[in-house]
């Protein structure tokens, strides 16, 4: 029944639509707009039409009494031609059906306004550098060497702003963030926090462990400079400042108990990342490389973090 009602209306509208443009035969006529090489036909006035384009590359034809007064529209291309958002109107060839000539009119494109890509969720590998910048540990540190397969990150970036420097091309990028990040150990290695100074001992008792890892959690606040040189693609290099809000070892063993060990383990409190970053608009691959040792100054082995990966825009 919803069917057959369906059919009725269509053919109603269209019929009645067919009328109606016979009534009105010297008012509408077929309109051709010629766009980026995209063809698009209407059925609309010729006389003070007005063609505008969203964001998403559709266009519409505007004439009086339609969405809004076409005389009000032209005396705001007006100024918009003569004002400072004059990039914003292109002249765009159409083409009468009904005389076949060629006509011009305004397309009235909407501002771009510079947005960011700081705000979504990224999954990422991690692994530990020496100060020489080289992917080995130093000779204090060989036990902390990392099974990088598991050593996992994910970072979910919460909150942006992203205010434009030169038009919609350049812009400066800041936020908000969360980032938690695992370190799973190759060998049975133990945390030792119970001197001045971070101890890597081994434990024999975990021969028989299944899982030995660190985790280190922080809030995120990036300051990155990014450039688009489209619509669709884009690059950013800057700086992540981070601030640790908690830290734990854990340890898990072939019978399934845990030892959980949470303490602060000298890891810096303040952390800064050097990112590069690019992409599109629904996905990013970035590399952090902390400027930061992992702890504290003589309190530990000069470590550096570093972390690739891929990241989902929102």
């Amino acid at each position: 029944m919803k069917s057959l009602v369906y059919v009725l209306l269509a053919m109603f509208l269209f019929f009645g639509g067919s009328a109606m443009a016979q009534k009105n035969k010297n008012d509408s006529a077929f309109v051709k707009i010629i766009f980026n090489g995209n063809f698009k036909f209407f059925k609309k006035r010729i006389v003070d039409t007005t063609v505008f384009m969203r964001k998403d590359n559709k266009l519409f034809i505007q004439r009086n009494g339609e969405w809004i007064d076409t005389l009000y529209f032209n005396k705001k291309v007006k100024e918009m031609t003569e004002g400072k958002d004059k990039e914003n109107i292109k002249m765009v060839k159409t083409i009468d059906s009904a005389t076949g000539k060629v006509i011009e009119v305004p397309v009235i494109i909407p501002k771009y306004r510079f947005s960011g890509h700081w705000t979504g969720v990224e999954f990422g590998l991690n692994t530990f550098m020496n100060s020489a910048g080289k992917l080995q540990l130093p000779d204090t540190a060989k036990l902390m060497e990392l099974n990088t397969g598991k050593s996992w990150a994910f970072h979910w970036n919460i909150l942006q702003v992203s205010p434009r420097i030169y038009k919609n091309k350049v812009g400066l990028v800041t936020g908000l963030g969360w980032n938690f990040n695992n370190y799973n150990f190759e060998n049975q290695v133990v945390l030792n926090h119970d001197t001045s100074f971070i101890r890597l001992m081994e434990d024999p008792t975990l021969n028989s462990y299944k899982k030995n890892k660190l985790s280190v959690s922080y809030l995120t606040i990036p300051l990155l400079i990014e450039v688009k040189p489209s619509r669709h693609f884009f690059f950013a290099i800057g700086a992540i400042g981070s601030l640790k809000l908690y830290s734990r070892q854990k340890i898990t063993y072939s019978n399934n108990r845990v030892g959980i060990d949470k303490n602060d383990f000298y890891i810096n409190p303040l952390k800064l990342d050097i990112t590069a970053r690019l992409g599109t608009n629904l996905f990013t691959m970035f590399m952090n490389y902390s400027m930061t040792p992992l702890f504290e100054k003589n309190k530990g082995s000069e470590i550096i973090p570093l972390t690739v990966g891929l990241g989902i825009n929102f």
